[in-house]
């Protein structure tokens, strides 16, 4: 996924089209998508997709992306 990013590809679609496993695994995924893409709004989608996973399975580890996603801004 990071190398799509790093060529300037649409990753957001295929990290949806991924099976869904665990719900912290798919958030991290996300994160790392928004540390290390260029674009400001495929990061702005990769952490708003990591909080909205996050709060399904009411996971303390929102409060950490909620933090860091509020430093980005």
């Amino acid at each position: 996924m990071l190398f799509l990013s790093k060529l300037g590809k649409n990753v957001l679609s295929a990290i949806s089209n991924m099976k869904e496993s665990n719900a912290s695994l798919m958030a991290k995924v996300w994160v790392k998508l928004a540390r290390s893409s260029s674009n400001p709004l495929e990061q702005h989608n990769a952490y708003n997709k990591a909080i909205e996973i996050l709060r399904k399975e009411e996971s303390v580890e929102v409060v950490e992306v909620l933090l860091e996603y509020a430093e980005w801004l």
